[in-house]
């Protein structure tokens, strides 16, 4: 952050007014150490703040317009700017759709930073837009469309992603611009709100079916702790604080195929679908025999369901009972047959496609459980209780990572690395890994000091791979 305010003072003169003043921002990235899948099914996550940010410089200007500079790894800069009225012609905010159209013919000129997730629906072969320019700009829109928030003249806005624009750097680089947006304009939003705003970005504006976790851990990161979620849509559950000697790391191992990870999303939609109209079948037919107060729980319970809450369930309830109302698997075709489309048009069932929808519940579900239990757990990996409570921890991963990749929700690359850290274990001060962030991440747990450890497992693994996978700490 000091180097970020040092760079964005360099540039008054060049890029800012001498004289204006810069309202500074940052948000760290996220590491997914348990929970996974659960963030789509309304469950609970335990997430960490990582120590690469997405940082924003933003200073207002008189002209109408959004001038941007683009600051890369390589120290190149690129310039990009929008006139206003883009946005809001005649000051009302254009509808979401509408500025899809306008970002695709604007920015396709413009030099592209890859985004393998981008997905292009009026013209599939396009070139892929500036993604790091497309979510600025989108952020002034959200605040428009969702707080009706109006904008007195232009700004210009310096930024540095340090994170892939992978689900946690689009959601790290959009609560940048929105904090900076809210705190230059002197708009009071609670962080609940700007975390619900990102999310709306990524879905309104990028058509991503992205969670809110990610920038939910950017508004409440704070050092040595990880953060309990329930994202339903989104609450604060727990802030377990992490002990001096416990580490936790990323490992990044670059691009993964998004479709896996979408497909378990679509499966965990379907399940709650299913699940929300036999528990409706079941009230009707036990009406006459079943007391008010359990009908009343049944509703409450059919309502979670059709929002999608499916890990609200706890593990027995779910092996007793609900699992067996779900088929071991379904086609899209007699899914549409029995059910309909979902209602979120950003999880399109594939023609042909089969769901394991049963398995893919109950991970979900289990996933829930295992965050809840880490969050406990983790306060106490100290002083004489600290191996076993490490080792608890680590086989919670380890669950977790073993039915990810039952279900092809972990790459060959990230079950290698995973295997690398089991098999280093204990002795080498390594407890556990899981593969997460839909694959193209491992999350590792160990003692804090056996960082160098973990390192060399690392260049062992790049050298049998060829991979260029690297190390990220957590905030500290």
């Amino acid at each position: 952050m000091n180097t970020f305010s040092f760079t964005a003072d360099t540039e008054r003169g060049r890029f800012f007014d001498f004289e204006r003043p810069i309202t500074i921002t940052h948000a760290p990235g996220s590491l997914d150490v348990l929970g996974g899948l659960a963030e789509h099914a309304g469950g609970l996550v335990l997430r960490l703040p990582l120590a690469p940010a997405a940082h924003v410089a933003l200073q207002g200007d008189m002209e109408p317009t959004i001038r941007m500079r683009l600051l890369e790894a390589d120290g190149t800069a690129h310039d990009v700017s929008l006139p206003c009225e883009r946005l809001a012609p005649g000051g009302e905010p254009i509808e979401y759709s509408d500025w899809r159209v306008v970002m695709r013919d604007f920015l396709a000129l413009q030099s592209p930073i890859a985004c393998p997730e981008q997905r292009r629906r009026a013209n599939p072969q396009s070139p892929i837009p500036n993604l790091q320019s497309l979510i600025a700009f989108s952020a002034f829109l959200v605040l428009m469309r969702e707080e009706f928030v109006r904008f007195a003249g232009g700004v210009r806005l310096l930024v540095r992603c340090d994170i892939p624009l992978d689900e946690g750097g689009r959601a790290a680089l959009a609560v940048a611009v929105l904090q900076a947006l809210v705190t230059w304009a002197n708009v009071r939003l609670p962080t609940r709100e700007l975390a619900l705003h990102a999310q709306t970005l990524a879905r309104r504006c990028l058509e991503l079916p992205d969670g809110v976790a990610a920038p939910a851990t950017a508004l409440h990161a704070t050092a040595k702790h990880g953060l309990l979620l329930r994202c339903n849509p989104l609450a604060v559950a727990g802030n377990p604080h992490l002990p001096h000697d416990v580490g936790l790391w990323a490992v990044q191992l670059g691009e993964a195929d998004a479709r896996p990870w979408r497909q378990a999303q679509v499966a965990v939609a379907m399940a709650g679908r299913i699940l929300s109209q036999q528990l409706l079948a079941q009230e009707g037919a036990e009406a006459a025999t079943v007391e008010p107060e359990q009908r009343r729980a049944a509703r409450a319970l059919r309502g979670t369901m059709q929002q999608g809450y499916l890990a609200n369930l706890n593990l027995a309830g779910f092996a007793q009972r609900f699992g067996q109302l779900l088929p071991e698997s379904l086609s899209a075709a007699a899914f549409l047959a029995q059910h309909g489309p979902l209602p979120d048009d950003l999880l399109p069932l594939e023609p042909g496609a089969v769901y394991p929808l049963r398995a893919i519940a109950s991970h979900a579900v289990a996933e829930s459980f295992r965050a809840r239990t880490a969050a406990a757990l983790l306060p106490h990996a100290h002083g004489h209780s600290r191996d076993e409570t490490l080792a608890l921890l680590g086989e919670l991963m380890a669950q977790s990572h073993d039915e990810a990749a039952t279900y092809g929700l972990a790459t060959p690359a990230a079950q290698r690395l995973v295997q690398l850290v089991q098999a280093a274990g204990p002795e080498h001060g390594l407890w556990g890994a899981r593969a997460c962030g839909g694959g193209h991440m491992v999350a590792v747990l160990g003692r804090h000091n056996k960082g160098e450890a973990l390192h060399k497992l690392v260049d062992q693994f790049n050298a049998e791979t060829g991979g260029a996978a690297r190390v990220v700490e957590g905030v500290s």
